[in-house]
């Protein structure tokens, strides 16, 4: 079933309560205003590896996001496994994936996924290189937790898109622009810890190093985690976040 993603939403007005993230336990957040810092203050400043610069963000801010040009360029970040699977019950970025199909080459935009073991664990949020936008989550023996069945094509380059990973223990569901696309259930089994650290715009191959196909051509934002899951009016109030008005 084709399904198209939604244009990015700009409201002029909230729709829950301003206050409807206050109770959730914010673990990271890169805000990516022209610098990698968590605004969180629990993690180090994202290392910058490439050709890694500052853009404006979808409402036009200067210096709003960052640009990352496929090339070996990435942002990593050194979390040790505070971020890993089930500590991270909700993350979420926005962006803007500039380019479509590349030989041999997918958009990665974040992940955190262990590959070099008998085991895999973590999760990534990318574009294939068959132009299909793909979330999952992954538990111990190679088992796929919440990936789509059927894939959502991703045919919205050039775009700004929020795209969401939510696990409650219960279930693990995918939004893309504030609504939900995929229901699972989430495994029984605690999942592995992996101390292999974030990247965004990037994820490892097997040998535990940046994939050469996975470096992403993309303005990437505002990337959360949070220890809380979601619902999904929280979800939604990230996505449809208003653009400040300009100055007089």
């Amino acid at each position: 079933m084709y399904k198209k993603l939604l244009f990015p939403v700009v409201a002029t007005l909230s729709l829950v309560s301003p206050h409807s993230l206050a109770e959730a336990e914010l673990l990271a957040h890169f805000e990516l205003n022209g610098n990698t810092k968590d605004a969180s203050g629990n993690l180090p400043d994202g290392q910058i590896v490439g050709n890694v610069t500052a853009v404006p963000d979808r409402c036009n801010n200067p210096n709003g996001a960052m640009y990352l040009d496929g090339n070996n360029s990435y942002i990593k970040v050194a979390d040790g496994n505070f971020l890993t699977p089930r500590k991270a019950s909700t993350v979420c970025l926005r962006a803007n994936v500039l380019e479509p199909y590349r030989i041999n080459k997918n958009h990665v935009l974040l992940s955190k996924y262990r590959a070099d073991s008998s085991y895999e664990t973590g999760y990534t949020v990318m574009v294939d290189r068959y132009d299909k936008l793909r979330i999952w989550s992954k538990g111990k023996n190679l088992t796929e937790l919440s990936d789509y069945p059927e894939m959502l094509d991703f045919n919205d380059y050039g775009n700004w898109n929020h795209i969401c990973l939510v696990d409650n223990k219960t279930n693990i569901t995918t939004y893309v622009n504030g609504y939900p696309y995929s229901v699972k259930t989430s495994p029984d089994s605690v999942y592995a810890d992996t101390s292999i650290p974030l990247l965004i715009g990037a994820s490892y191959s097997g040998n535990g190093q940046p994939s050469i196909h996975s470096f992403a051509t993309a303005y990437i934002d505002d990337v959360r985690v949070y220890s809380t899951p979601l619902t999904s009016n929280q979800v939604k109030r990230i996505a449809f976040e208003a653009c400040p008005s300009p100055a007089l």
